[in-house]
């Protein structure tokens, strides 16, 4: 008795997930960075069916900044990052309107059956990814960053320091990176729970980045204006961390001040340094 109602239990599960469904994902807002995927349905729609399980041939729609992510079992099986509908294919959820679906139906109903009937032996998920920028992260830098200060002008060439204080903003550049890596399986994943760890490590990449564009002769006054340097600069810094490893990149960042350490002790080394040529500091009778 016990396996002519597994065999029916089987049927009765198999047959409700012939039906090909349709997901898509909401507006991904308040930092939201990762959800599941919403299978669309109506009070009077038939589809019934284990919501572990996406039949082949069903519609996936991603929207512009969004990417979704399918996964088999615990493991990816598809990236979909074109905006638009886009064709899940899968071998193992085969339903009667697919290719061969008579024969995958009898494979699924005699799989489910060893189960007890009611257990799907294959777990199917979709993840949405958000990859519009994020932005909206502070920082500001408490101790001094060593900086160089070069004055071409006056030939000064000495070690200093610079607090600085501004806004980054940054973006998933790799989705199945970040889900690999980061993210897993999660049902939602806010950027609250990755951005302190990213601002503690920013603020050490701003050590390289900044002595990267002293050495390229760029001064304090001129951060402020060169933050498309800086963010390549930054990036430059974080590539294994971030891009490498958990699929992300900055996307922007703003400076709102950049302070010199002492710097009336600066001015006055710059104005001896002017001072110092005979041709400089001469004056005509």
């Amino acid at each position: 008795m016990g396996i002519i109602k597994a065999f029916g239990t089987a049927v009765s599960s198999a047959a409700a997930d012939q039906w090909k469904e349709c997901f898509c994902c909401g507006s991904m807002e308040g930092g939201l960075l990762q959800t599941r995927g919403v299978r669309m349905e109506s009070a009077r729609s038939v589809n019934r069916g284990s919501g572990d399980v996406i039949t082949d041939g069903s519609l996936i729609i991603v929207a512009d900044g969004q990417c979704a992510i399918a996964t088999e079992s615990g493991a990816i099986t598809g990236v979909y990052d074109r905006p638009g509908e886009n064709i899940f294919s899968s071998k193992r959820s085969a339903g009667i309107f697919s290719k061969g679906g008579v024969g995958s139906l009898i494979g699924d109903i005699m799989s489910r059956a060893q189960f007890g009937g009611d257990i799907v032996p294959v777990t199917q998920r979709l993840y949405y990814i958000n990859t519009l920028e994020i932005p909206g992260s502070p920082f500001e830098v408490n101790a001094p960053i060593p900086f160089r200060f070069r004055d071409p002008n006056t030939g000064l060439d000495m070690d200093g320091g610079v607090f600085c204080a501004g806004m980054y903003s940054y973006r998933i550049a790799d989705p199945e990176l970040f889900f690999k890596n980061l993210s897993g399986n999660a049902n939602a994943y806010y950027s609250s729970s990755v951005t302190p760890q990213m601002d503690s490590e920013l603020l050490s990449a701003l050590q390289w980045a900044l002595a990267l564009l002293s050495e390229k002769g760029m001064r304090p006054s001129q951060l402020i204006g060169c933050t498309q340097e800086l963010c390549d600069s930054l990036n430059l810094a974080l590539k294994d961390s971030w891009s490498g490893q958990r699929g992300l990149a900055i996307a922007s960042i703003a400076l709102s001040s950049v302070d010199v350490v002492d710097i009336n002790t600066m001015q006055l080394l710059q104005q001896s340094a002017a001072l110092r040529p005979s041709h400089m500091g001469a004056t005509e009778d």
